[in-house]
């Protein structure tokens, strides 16, 4: 589930980070259907994201689990497809964490390790997002 790519490899050297893991495309291993941002049908966006899950010890039996999320936002459609390779590849608008997908990461975390009375999550509001104008030719 995690990945050491290069543009990972200073955040996860950083002492502090030494024992770190790198969630890159939630959306591959969880259907991440957004629960907060819909689009003017009520259907909801696909969210992305980069997930840092960061580790802090604070005893020999006890472990600080943060979740700190960056490149987050929706998937609002694909663009026509491109040279070289052909393909379709996704539009993307930048949006800011929701926390649901973090408490979703901790849950299933959690459910990893036998916790089985972690609080269900508390989705926020709805927010309509629509998609942006075409860019001009």
């Amino acid at each position: 589930l995690f990945d050491k790519e290069k543009s990972y490899i200073r955040v996860l050297q950083l002492k502090e980070n030494i024992n770190d893991f790198v969630l890159k495309e939630f959306i591959h291993w969880n259907e991440c259907k957004s629960k907060v941002y819909f689009n003017k049908k009520n259907e909801p966006h696909i969210y992305h994201g980069t997930y840092q899950i960061h580790l802090e010890k604070l005893s020999d039996k006890q472990t600080r689990v943060s979740i700190i999320v960056s490149d987050s936002g929706i998937i609002y459609g694909t663009k026509l497809p491109v040279l070289p390779n052909m393909i379709r590849v996704n539009k993307l608008k930048a949006m800011p964490p929701t926390t649901v997908e973090e408490y979703e990461i901790l849950q299933i975390i959690g459910r990893g390790l036998g916790v089985k009375d972690m609080p269900s999550i508390k989705i926020p509001n709805k927010i309509i997002v629509q998609s942006p104008p075409p860019l001009p030719d």
